[in-house]
């Protein structure tokens, strides 16, 4: 059975619980007291002898979500590129807005559809249609970035 973080193990020299990713559980891997591995999900990349770090940093804000950048780790997140939580900017957030509206507009299914629609009298607004599409594909998306970890974590737990 695999442990994953937050599962919780008797310290072997204490006989007290120890939560595996907590610093105390990190300290009996490494003293080989404890098997397991743990990568942390915030470890974005380990960076090595001749990296640059700032292009680095680019590519990696590019991957991530709107509300999360790239930066370099401290403490022990020390010489790693780590994920951090960020408030985006409005004009951030306008980016990515018309990112996803240009995204639903190329694909042609959806906007003859939407279109036929419209003509068809189903549905009355072209335009308020379209903002109701992309609306509710930011919404999944959003809802992907927040509840795909723990998504996956359930069907793992399901299939042990």
């Amino acid at each position: 059975m695999p442990l994953s973080k937050g599962d919780i193990i008797i310290n072997p020299k204490t006989q007290r619980p120890v939560r595996i990713g907590s610093r105390t559980w990190l300290k009996l891997v490494k003293e080989g007291i404890c098997e397991g591995a743990y990568k942390d999900t915030n470890e974005l990349y380990k960076i090595e002898e001749g990296d640059d770090e700032e292009e680095k940093i680019k590519e990696l804000n590019e991957e991530l979500p709107p509300t999360q950048h790239a930066v370099r780790g401290r403490g022990k997140y020390a010489g790693k590129i780590v994920r951090r939580k960020k408030q985006p900017s409005i004009k951030e957030t306008a980016k990515y807005t018309a990112k996803v509206a240009s995204k639903k507009i190329k694909d042609k299914a959806v906007y003859e559809d939407l279109h036929k629609k419209v003509e068809d009298g189903e549905e009355e607004d072209f335009e308020t249609q379209l903002e109701r599409l992309i609306m509710a594909e930011i919404a999944n998306i959003e809802e992907e970035e927040n509840y795909g970890v723990v998504e996956e974590s359930e069907s793992e737990e399901s299939d042990s």
